[in-house]
């Protein structure tokens, strides 16, 4: 039996403080919860599964949890070319 949630989110905000700077910011945030189990029946024809399992073979249980941020002052290549191109 697998069960995986995952829930996020990707913000991000950009300004054009004039025509030759530009700024970019923003988050992320990630929460993923994964599990697994392997349910072992006792043997039948047919199997049963109704019955409560005979054991669990397989318990996992993963958490993953992810935070950041994102900070930009455009591509350093094009603020070099701007710049360049102004003086």
């Amino acid at each position: 039996q697998w069960k995986e949630d995952q829930t996020g989110m990707l913000n991000t905000l950009t300004w054009s403080v004039s025509e030759w700077l530009t700024l970019e910011g923003g988050v992320n945030a990630e929460q993923q919860n994964n599990e697994y189990r392997r349910y072992r029946y006792n043997f039948s024809v047919p199997t049963d599964f109704s019955a409560p399992p005979a054991r669990i073979q397989n318990d996992d249980h993963y958490e993953l949890d992810n935070l950041g941020d994102i900070s930009t002052l455009a591509d350093p290549a094009v603020v070099e070319s701007l710049v360049k191109g102004r003086v």
